[in-house]
């Protein structure tokens, strides 16, 4: 109909894409219109799959008739691999999966001369191969000559391919082959540590501004993400790597699940000639720019090699590959005042192994197999930026992978197995690495947070990490086919995948030491200027018990045993199909459409029955939750050839992606689920001087809370020993955090709603691709992809909520306040109270605040105070406790105009032989709900969690990276990349005091969470909506219309006749004011860097070409400019004016920045020399 009716068919496309567009539109219908287009009696044309490659093109005689029955045979010019095919009906052929490299391709019909195109396949691209044979002989061969296709005239999907030549010639830090996906416009790379510290060592890939967890990485078709934290689970050696292409928008049917973008790579394999090379790199820092005066030791050498060739000629072949970075490195601590006299440092090791092992067998023409070994192993000592508390992390990963390629007939067949196993232990390294530790035992924190994890939130934290001791194990096993059938104009594309997914985790989180906090405040500094210790308020020893959080040292997350250990298994069965086709309606116009299907079990506690305790908070949430059994996500696409030449292609596509819930959001679900069991547990005393016991008693902890930290430590150890043998003593007959029995959220990330549904995003693009001229092609495309359903936590119970104020509880305060100081009861006792000295803080203590603070969020009848003297603000229902539940209604967009200019050009400048380079640029924005949709997101506001979207994550509004080499005279060659990236999104948010009463300064907004935005901004907004030069207006704005004045929770008191304003006032119960940026406050930094490599190839014998010696030298950061504000570390937006915050930081006292580090995390470090010397043959 479509052919027929070219009005009837541009209609029925716009109605589709309207269908597409329309938020309310069913998705079963787009579904059900894709399959009428799949069962057409024409049926599929096809494409690569994620871990190959593909050629496909028509045969036609010189008029452009098309050519049946003609017949191809492909050979790849390293191995000698061939495969033979012959044309449709409609002179159409596809190769199948090939691995990426060069090829020749030959095409012979009677009755025409025979033709042969050299072409290179590349990993996840379709290459071009149409051919015109010329009437004559059979006998002749015509070779048909001209530049290497560089443009895509067959796929919709934005991607950019990086090939093993930019791995060998640019300088990338730390040789890990991802800091090269910078290359593509719009990609970021952080550090993986940044999601849990049990990635540390290992990068991250950010697509579309997200944080980066869920990009899906597989290599040689074998997924290798992890599966609880997101990223890789190992470092591929960069000497193996043929090539890796990222995928960003309108991904490739065979995508596994990721809504972001996917990150594919296929090793090296041997070939017919003998190859291989030898290197080693060395920097030291007596070759690298100083931080301030201070000369930071280090030393790294990484050496490491790669052979490969034939066991058999034609045959069989063998690759093997290994890396050893190997690093001794002085971690620097600088603090800002008042502990600037404290600042040091510590050692940090780094020990990697990494080694690849391939073999490739050619069975016979149009079969090949091949069968892969990887191993890596990071021992990474490290700590969170500025802080005396190292950890120390050992990964080890091993997959085995094989690989099966055939054709039959005119199927095509690629059959992947794969297993994985990944292993990592994190270990608290205080003692090992002889941090400074005032307070063994304990660890203390000074500063905005209670543990101190990424960010500037604190200015001082000694002792054991929080996060330590952590195990966690995961084991994959994974099968997939994927096939495809040429009929007439189509090629059909198929294929089935299922993975099998056993993983544990073991987080005894605040295990290894209980964390003693102390806010930094103008008062907690008077107070610790007092002593008794000597330095005063230099001193962290002298400042107040503000909360001590505490672990029970069981960091079981779930019941199920796996891996040997009695609990923390998480099960999980993913199934997947799909069915395609690329219909060549044209010979100049491809149209790509298909559905794939997904089920994934084990992400939302599905086989759990219905917990009946949840339906005290609200009707319906003790259903079981769902279990999504219907994840079908369509794909249409379109690519334009308008002249027909292969220069030009006009693409677009749009499609849903299914995304993957990583199972640590899944665990603490789980948590708080299961009624029996030995489960991890938190702890907590301070403000309010009680603790409940494992085993339901309650302790008076009241000669700790406010008294000088170094006058307790050594009460408060040895509660955490009676925690974990009580623990024990217990046993698993009662889970403390199960919901039923705690009657709260507290100590788990949230409950899944019943009404879960698997996230995805809606993926669009429109662009084009031209080729300027042969060798440079220039990539324009407009990227959208909005997410829908993504998880956000808010309280059902709404604690704190200035809307529920329990009169009773609130009078019941009030007046024991006033009877402590000698006062009458009620109201009338209040201003008397004032006199004699009483603040919020006193009230709040009493009574008059949210059950968060008073009671962990639990009820207070836990604690056997009843609900009338318990809290004022305990929510809707104050017999419950706060309830954090993720419900499906998250959603964000990211929207960009990508440009990429890519060239191989000869003899583009004098002196320069040959050049090889790509630049990108990216516009964009990223905004949505939560700093992090992939990882319990928690809204910043419970009344209306949809209400303050901004930009967050990884958003920055320009990024521009140039990469590339150049050949020059006598045997040089000058790698170059270069980055610049604009300042990422800070939140500005009021300071809390980290005492009592905070409902009545900073919750603006009257949900019962503290510490709200700035009034009038979103999140994200400094750098954005509010620049810095505009934050003193901000700030006085705020001044001027909001300090001194209630907040919710305060007029609630008020209407309730309980105080006046003016009384609230003179107890400290209106919002603070804010101090101004100093006149050179700092900014939230950009990132700029440039390295540059510089090598000369020598070949000392005459005829053995292949025989050379490189030596070389790189420069990381050539300029040395400082970069501040890493992903995870920006300056704080809480505007408390202390140092490292956006209102109290000038140059002087800016501590943030990149020094140098392991891997991703020295990236836009000081400069620093790397030396080289490679020797191939």
């Amino acid at each position: 109909m479509w052919r027929n009716d070219p009005c009837a068919s541009k209609m029925a496309f716009f109605r589709l894409i309207l269908v597409i567009n329309d938020p309310c539109a069913s998705k079963m219908a787009f579904f059900r219109l894709i399959l009428v287009i799949v069962v057409l009696p024409a049926i599929v044309f096809g494409q690569a799959t994620t871990s190959t490659g593909s050629i496909q093109g028509i045969v036609s005689d010189p008029q452009g008739a098309v050519i049946p029955g003609a017949r191809i045979t492909i050979t790849n010019k390293s191995t000698g691999q061939t495969v033979e095919l012959v044309t449709s009906s409609a002179g159409a052929y596809n190769s199948g999966a090939l691995i990426p490299g060069e090829y020749s391709v030959r095409v012979e019909a009677p009755g025409f001369k025979a033709a042969e195109i050299n072409v290179r396949v590349q990993v996840g691209v379709v290459t071009p191969g149409n051919i015109q044979l010329q009437v004559g002989a059979a006998t002749a061969v015509v070779e048909v000559r001209g530049e290497p296709v560089l443009v895509s005239t067959e796929q919709q999907t934005v991607s950019t391919v990086i090939a093993s030549d930019y791995v060998a010639n640019l300088p990338f830090n730390g040789r890990n082959f991802l800091n090269l996906a910078q290359l593509a416009p719009g990609v970021q790379i952080q550090d993986a540590g940044n999601f849990m510290p049990t990635k540390v060592g290992f990068s991250s890939i950010s697509f579309g501004g997200r944080w980066g967890q869920t990009a899906r990485i597989e290599v040689d078709g074998i997924d290798i993400s992890d599966e609880f934290f997101g990223t890789t689970t190992q470092d591929i050696p960069a000497n193996a790597i043929s090539e890796f292409q990222l995928g960003q928008s309108s991904l490739d049917l065979s995508t596994g699940l990721t809504s972001s973008g996917a990150v594919n790579v296929v090793t090296k394999s041997g070939g017919n000639e003998f190859h291989g090379d030898a290197f080693v790199l060395a920097r030291f820092h007596n070759t690298a720019a100083r931080i301030g005066r201070r000369d930071q030791f280090f030393r790294r050498v990484h050496y490491g090699g790669q052979a490969g060739g034939p066991l058999v000629r034609d045959k069989l072949f063998f690759f093997a590959s290994y890396e050893h970075p190997r690093q001794d490195l002085f971690t620097p601590v600088e603090l800002n005042p008042p502990f600037s006299a404290l600042s040091g440092g510590f050692n940090t090791p780094v020990r990697e192994h990494a080694g690849v092992a391939r073999l490739d067998w050619q069975i016979k023409t149009n079969y090949r197999l091949f069968a892969r070994f990887s191993y890596n192993q990071n021992d990474v000592t490290t700590a969170v930026q500025n802080t005396y508390q190292p950890f120390r992390n050992v990964s080890q990963a091993t997959v085995y992978a094989g690989g099966l390629d055939f054709n039959t007939g005119t199927y095509t067949h690629s059959v992947r197995v794969g297993y994985t196993r990944n292993r990592i232990d994190l270990l608290d390294a205080v003692r090992a690495s002889k941090a400074f530790d005032p307070a063994p035992g304990i660890s203390v924190v000074i500063g905005n947070s209670p543990v101190c994890g990424p960010g500037p939130a604190n200015l001082f934290c000694s002792g054991p990490s929080f996060i330590a001791p952590q195990l966690e194990r995961q084991r994959n096993l994974q099968t997939k086919y994927d096939g495809s059938k040429v009929i007439g104009s189509h090629i059909i594309r198929y294929g089935v995948n299922f993975t099998r997914i056993r993983s544990v985790a073991v987080a005894s989180l605040i295990g290894a030491a209980p964390s003693v906090f102390s806010v930094f405040n103008p008062m907690t500094v008077s107070l610790a200027a007092a002593g008794p210790f000597p330095g005063g308020s230099s001193n962290p020893l002298n400042y107040p018990v503000v909360a001590v959080v505490m672990g029970n040292r069981a960091g079981f997350l779930t019941e199920r045993p796996e891996f040997g250990f009695p609990g923390g298994g998480v099960f999980d069965d993913r199934f997947g199909w799909y069915i395609g086709d690329a219909w060549k309606i044209r010979r100049n116009f491809t149209l790509n459409y298909g559905v794939r299907y997904v089920r994934d079990t084990g992400r939302s506690d599905a086989d759990l029955p219905p917990l009946p305790v949840l339906d005290r908070w609200q009707p319906g949430l003790g259903r079981r939750v769902n279990q999504p059994n219907k994840d079908f996500a369509p794909q249409l696409g379109f690519a334009w050839d308008p002249w027909g030449r292969g220069r030009t292609s006009i693409r677009g596509g749009i499609g849903i992606y299914y995304e993957n819930l990583l199972h640590a959001n899944t665990v603490f679900d789980r948590l708080a689920r299961v009624e029996k069991g030995i489960f991890n547990s938190i702890y907590s005393f301070c403000p309010t001087p009680v603790l409940r016991m494992p085993s339901g008693t309650i302790r008076d902890v009241s000669n700790i809370c406010f008294r000088p930290i170094g006058a307790v430590a050594q009460l408060i150890a040895p509660l955490q020993a009676q925690i974990y043998a009580e623990t024990l003593a217990v046993g698993p007959q009662s889970n403390p955090q199960f919901i039923g029995n705690k009657l709260s959220s507290a100590g788990t990330n949230g409950l899944i709603s019943p009404d879960y549904r698997t996230p995805y995003s809606v993926q669009m693009n429109i662009g084009v691709q031209h080729e300027l001229k042969p060798g440079l092609v220039l990539s324009v495309d407009y990227v959208r992809n909005v997410g829908l359903h993504f998880l956000l936590g808010y309280d059902v119970n709404h604690v704190g909520d200035a809307r529920f104020l329990n009169r009773s509880a609130a009078l019941n305060a009030i007046n024991a306040v006033n009877a402590q100081f000698g006062c009458p009861a009620g109201s009338a006792g209040i201003d008397c109270a004032i006199q004699k000295g009483a603040t919020i803080v006193d009230y709040a203590r009493s009574g008059l605040d949210s059950a968060n603070a008073l009671f962990g969020g639990m009820p207070s009848t836990l604690f056997g105070v009843p609900a009338d003297r318990g809290a004022a603000f305990a929510g809707r229902d104050p017999s419950l406790g706060q309830l954090i539940m993720l419900f499906p209604i998250g959603r964000s967009v990211y929207n960009a105009l990508q440009v990429s200019l890519r060239g191989r050009l000869i003899k583009p400048l004098p002196f320069v032989r040959n050049a090889d380079f790509q630049i990108s640029y990216a516009l964009s924005r990223f905004v949505g709900p939560s700093v992090n949709q992939d990882f319990t997101p928690v809204a910043v506001d419970y009344r209306a969690p949809l209400a303050f979207v901004g930009p967050n994550s990884m958003d920055r509004t320009h990024q521009l990276s140039v990469g590339g080499w150049f050949d020059l005279p006598y045997a040089f060659r000058l790698g170059v990349i270069s980055h610049v990236k604009t300042p990422l999104p800070v939140s500005l948010n009021l300071p809390t005091a980290g005492s009592p009463g905070e409902i009545f300064r900073t919750d603006f907004t009257g949900d019962g969470t503290t510490g709200d935005l700035l009034p009038g901004t979103k999140i994200g907004a400094f750098g954005r909506s509010v620049k810095l030069d505009q934050l003193g207006s901000a700030i006085t704005n705020y001044n001027n219309t909001y300090a001194g004045k209630l907040t919710p929770a305060g007029q609630a008191l008020v209407d309730a006749g309980l105080f006046t304003a003016q009384q609230l006032a003179a107890l400290g119960a209106a919002m603070p004011s804010l101090r101004l940026p100093p006149p050179d406050q700092v900014g939230i930094d950009s990132l700029i860097t440039t390295d540059l490599r510089l090598s000369w190839t020598y070949r000392p014998i005459s005829g053995r070409e292949t025989f050379t010696i490189e030596p070389n030298v790189a420069v990381y950061n050539l300029f040395n400019i400082a970069n501040y504000d890493p992903a995870g570390a920006t300056l704080s937006g809480v505007l408390s004016g202390a140092p490292g915050s956006v209102n109290g930081t000038p140059p002087g006292l800016r501590v943030n920045r990149i020094t140098f580090g392991y891997g991703m995390y020295s990236f836009g470090g000081p400069r620093v020399f790397e030396w080289g010397l490679r020797i191939g043959f």
